[in-house]
C-alpha cells in the first residue's frame, strides 16, 4: 500500500486488508462509533481522539497513520522476548552473592 493520501484513506486501507466493516472496527474501539470511522475515512477528522487505540487495533503507528511516513508495521512482541521469571530470579540471587561477597 502506498504512503499517499489522507489518515482516513490509510485508516480505510488497513480495515480493508483485514476484512472488517467500519461497525467491525469500531466494537474493537471503546466509545468509538460507526459514524466516526466513516467520518475519519472521507477525511473530515483530522487526528481523532482515539488515534494511538486506532493504530494499535490496526497493528500499526500513529506516525504512519497521521503522515504515512515511518515504519507501517507494528511491532510485535516474540514469544521468545518475553522475560523468563524463574531465569531473573536466578540473576537476582547471582547478584546479590557477588554484592554479599564485596562486603
Amino acid at each position: 500500500m502506498g504512503t499517499k493520501g489522507h489518515l482516513g484513506q490509510r485508516v480505510r486501507a488497513l480495515r480493508e486488508e483485514k476484512g472488517w466493516s467500519q461497525s467491525a472496527l469500531a466494537a474493537q474501539l471503546p466509545s468509538v462509533r460507526q459514524q466516526s470511522i466513516d467520518q475519519l475515512e472521507n477525511g473530515h477528522v483530522k487526528r481523532p481522539r482515539f488515534l494511538p487505540e486506532l493504530a494499535q487495533v490496526l497493528g500499526t503507528h500513529v506516525q504512519w497513520l497521521l503522515t504515512g511516513q515511518g515504519a507501517r508495521a507494528a511491532a510485535r512482541a516474540r514469544k521468545d522476548s518475553v522475560i523468563d521469571a524463574d531465569l531473573l530470579r536466578d540473576v537476582f540471587v547471582a547478584v546479590e552473592d557477588v554484592l554479599a561477597q564485596r562486603g
